[in-house]
């Protein structure tokens, strides 16, 4: 049987960073074995086509895209124009959002917030929460069974650009941390897109410690599981995190990333510092130290992350997608 077509439409411009990309790369995975899928990204998000094909999907600009009807869109992004919203309702029988906001469209099939817990009066049209959450696969099957007493590995990873050197800032205190800690290791996670990747190769080249730079790391998930405790941003990131187990610092460098790092702290998966313009050097000092030496609080932390985050909103939410072609039949 011929499968339904369906569109993954993505932010993918360089300052959308990664996050977009790979929660719908973890749906898509899921919906590959009902439908057809093809991504279409940004025009200068050209850099993110040798990746998509790994995964074993086609991708094309918006430019080049060639307008056929399609069963499902899928888009997820926060600065389509309303233009493009009208072209992608056009080509499509069913309209679907991944929102960390409300949809920027009223006329679509369904709403998907996978990072908050949204009241909206139409609960047929919109899927919220962290049960939606899209993680990894690989994520999912690979849980921190238990926390070490003792922090011998640490992960610092800021996403894919990092446009605020968080990365930087970080590694200037635990260089500190480091000299009273020697047994400690620190694995730096960048990419070649980061802006700050050369400031910090030097920045660790001046370091006498053990904190080494890794870059482009297709499958981080052997360092996450491998890492005690991790320093990082919030969005995917931070779900990942929780959903493995892995106790966190979490310092917000986008608006809104900031509900989701409030919630999981909040409810005592991690440790929220704030945003990184408005970062506390000192508080981020004492929180490494005490996480350092508090095992008991680690271990609640990784108890209540994969909790809170249990990975399987990549099924939940591809149910829900293809009941709307499901119920189209009857």
């Amino acid at each position: 049987m011929k499968k339904e077509s369906c569109i993954f439409r993505v932010a993918s411009h360089p300052n959308a960073g990664g996050g977009h990309i790979n929660r719908s790369l973890a749906l898509a995975e899921y919906l590959s074995n009902y439908l057809k899928i093809k991504f279409a990204i940004d025009n200068k998000g050209r850099n993110w086509i040798p990746y998509i094909k790994k995964f074993g999907f086609d991708s094309v600009t918006v430019k080049n895209f060639r307008k056929e009807k399609v069963a499902i869109s899928i888009l997820d992004g926060y600065e389509f124009s309303k233009n493009e919203l009208q072209k992608w309702r056009k080509i499509s029988r069913f309209l679907i959002f991944i929102c960390d906001y409300k949809p920027n469209a009223h006329h679509h099939n369904l709403a998907l917030f996978p990072s908050r817990k949204i009241k909206d009066g139409k609960k047929n049209k919109t899927l919220s929460g962290l049960q939606y959450a899209l993680i990894n696969k690989s994520i999912r099957n690979t849980k921190k069974p238990r926390i070490k007493k003792r922090v011998r590995n640490m992960l610092v990873c800021f996403g894919v650009f990092d446009s605020k050197n968080a990365t930087g800032l970080t590694i200037n205190i635990l260089k500190e941390i480091a000299k009273k800690n020697h047994d400690l290791r620190t694995k730096v996670l960048m990419t070649s897109k980061s802006m700050h990747l050369n400031r910090v190769k030097d920045q660790i080249k001046n370091i006498d410690s053990n904190i080494d730079l890794v870059t482009d790391k297709e499958n981080i998930i052997p360092l996450l599981y491998k890492a005690d405790l991790s320093i990082g941003s919030a969005g995917n990131n931070l779900l990942e995190r929780a959903a493995m187990g892995v106790p966190s610092i979490t310092i917000t460098t986008a608006k809104n990333q900031a509900h989701l790092a409030e919630y999981l702290d909040h409810h005592g998966s991690t440790i929220n510092l704030g945003s990184i313009n408005k970062i506390s050097v000192k508080k981020l000092k004492t929180t490494i130290n005490r996480l350092l030496k508090n095992h008991k609080l680690r271990s609640m932390m990784s108890r209540k992350g994969k909790a809170l985050v249990d990975g399987l909103g990549v099924k939940r939410s591809s149910k829900e997608i293809l009941n709307l072609l499901n119920r189209e039949k009857f």
